[in-house]
């Protein structure tokens, strides 16, 4: 089995992995594995990333190998599951955060590979009307699901999102399902302008308006009592302080890395007694996830902006590593 595996900061080496699919395990034919700007982050060393390492979170293929004991047929496609805890952490439950979650490609050996050997409860088999391409995007519904969870917010209420990328334009979109009221706030139209293809109504440029006064203006003179900080959105965090209501929640959302800062207006948590959750994975999530790409209810035509080949991936690190402003892609993808 091949994988590209970050062995320094900047290098990529292909190299060889074990092949043995042991009892309980599949082996899995990675079809395609989208990158996310963890990966690039660990590529360019930043934070305490831990080399070699292979990268990558989100991956799906077909099953070619495995214990019929796990009910997986050869052939069958499957979206893999990239969290690992221990199983006697007092957190392994669903619908509680998880703070001691692993992520592979991040934590651990991912899945930017051809082949990959996983215990057979990591693959989860895919309904037929879902694509490849969608299922891709399984993660960030699974997290979005938990910020959704960790506001609490009831239906007809607003919430702030700061930052349209992807992760932010999935939780507006999970919350027009759950019935609450998104507002999406990005510097990049044409990020804003495909949100609301998707039928996000209320998007606001801060180049072009002033953001509490339209979020006055949207709610009826009041701020959002909830809001959500995109730590890779590109925006200030001090608008997440600055335009939620009093005794309002703040949720910051994103994959971390170690050394990581995010300077938030503490006069304004203090003054109005904000609370400040933090959400960085979706464990326990995959099969309400999956249920919403199968039913259509998230939108994700538009959020692959590139697909490159497996060959290209040290070419195609060393072009976004020297991009010096945002990534100008939603999702680069790469066919395995």
């Amino acid at each position: 089995m091949k994988a590209w595996q970050i062995v320094s900061k900047g290098e990529f080496r292909l190299v060889e992995k074990d092949g043995t699919v042991d009892s309980g395990e599949v082996k899995v034919k990675v079809n395609k594995a989208a990158l996310a700007c963890t990966d690039l982050e660990l590529y360019k060393g930043q934070g305490n990333a831990m080399f070699p390492i292979v990268p990558v979170m989100s991956a799906v293929g077909q099953i070619s190998e495995g214990s019929e004991l796990a009910g997986l047929q050869k052939g069958e496609r499957v979206v893999l599951y990239p969290y690992e805890m221990d199983p006697d952490t007092t957190y392994n439950k669903k619908r509680v955060l998880a703070p001691d979650v692993k992520i592979m490609g991040l934590d651990t050996d991912g899945f930017l590979c051809d082949f990959v050997t996983v215990p057979h409860e990591k693959a989860y088999i895919l309904p037929e009307g879902v694509s490849d391409s969608a299922a891709l995007f399984t993660e960030y519904i699974a997290l979005g699901i938990k910020v959704i969870e960790a506001l609490h917010v009831e239906k007809g209420q607003y919430i702030t999102i700061l930052g349209a990328n992807t992760i932010g334009n999935i939780i507006a979109q999970l919350a027009l399902y759950y019935q609450i009221v998104p507002v999406l706030i990005d510097t990049d139209q044409s990020k804003l302008d495909l949100a609301q293809s998707y039928g996000v109504y209320y998007t606001v440029n801060p180049t072009s308006a002033n953001v509490g006064d339209r979020i006055k203006e949207i709610t009826g003179g009041e701020m959002a009592e909830y809001c959500v900080y995109e730590i890779r959105g590109g925006m200030s965090p001090n608008y997440a302080t600055a335009i939620t209501k009093e005794t309002g929640t703040v949720v910051v959302v994103g994959h971390h890395l170690e050394n990581e800062t995010v300077n938030f207006n503490l006069c304004d948590i203090l003054e109005k007694q904000l609370s400040v959750i933090g959400v960085k994975n979706g464990y326990g999530e995959f099969y309400s996830a999956i249920n919403l790409l199968a039913n259509r209810a998230i939108k994700t035509d538009g959020l692959v902006d590139v697909e490159i080949e497996f060959e290209d991936v040290p070419r195609k690190f060393q072009e976004l590593a020297e991009v010096e402003t945002r990534i100008p892609y939603q999702k680069v993808v790469v066919k395995c």
